[in-house]
C-alpha cells in the first residue's frame, strides 16, 4: 500500500520568530511542537484551515497527546501570539496558507507546462526551419 504524503514549506528559522518565541515563553517546546502538529492537520485539509469547534480540539489533542488545554492554546495563538487568525468558525496560519496558495500554483504551472510536453519548442523550431528554406516555405504555403 502506498502512502502518501503531503509537503509544506517552512522557515528554517521557525523557531525563532518573534511570535513562536511569545508562545514558547508560556508554553515550551511542548507548545512548539503543538503548533506543528496543527499546522500538519491543516496541510490535510482542502482549504488549509480548521474548524474552530470541540471536535478540532479533541482531534488535536489526541493526535499530540499533549497534556496543554488545546482550546486555551489554539485561541492564546489567535488572541496573543497572533499565529493563528480566526474567521467564520475557522482559523489558519496567514503565512502557512500564503505558501501553500504558492505552491498550489507553481504545481499547476508545472502541471500545465508537462500537459504541452515541449510542444511549443517543436511548433518554433518548425517555423525556424520553414523561414530558413524557402523551398519548405512554398511547400507549406499551398
Amino acid at each position: 500500500m502506498i502512502k502518501e504524503t503531503y509537503y509544506f514549506s517552512h522557515d528554517s528559522n521557525a523557531i525563532t520568530d518573534t511570535k513562536i518565541l511569545n508562545m514558547r515563553a508560556d508554553y515550551g517546546l511542548e507548545g512548539y511542537g503543538l503548533y506543528w502538529v496543527i499546522l500538519e492537520m491543516m496541510r490535510n485539509e482542502k482549504t488549509y484551515m480548521l474548524d474552530l469547534n470541540k471536535n478540532t480540539y479533541r482531534a488535536v489533542k489526541t493526535l499530540s497527546a499533549t497534556n496543554i488545554d488545546v482550546e486555551k492554546y489554539i485561541h492564546d495563538c489567535i488572541n496573543d501570539y497572533r499565529l493563528f487568525v480566526a474567521k467564520d468558525n475557522k482559523f489558519y496560519s496567514e503565512s502557512f496558507l500564503n505558501r501553500m496558495t504558492e505552491y498550489e500554483n507553481k504545481k499547476l504551472k508545472n502541471k500545465q507546462n508537462g500537459q504541452l510536453g515541449g510542444r511549443p519548442k517543436k511548433l518554433n523550431s518548425f517555423e525556424d526551419e520553414l523561414q530558413d528554406n524557402p523551398i519548405k516555405t512554398e511547400r507549406f504555403k499551398k
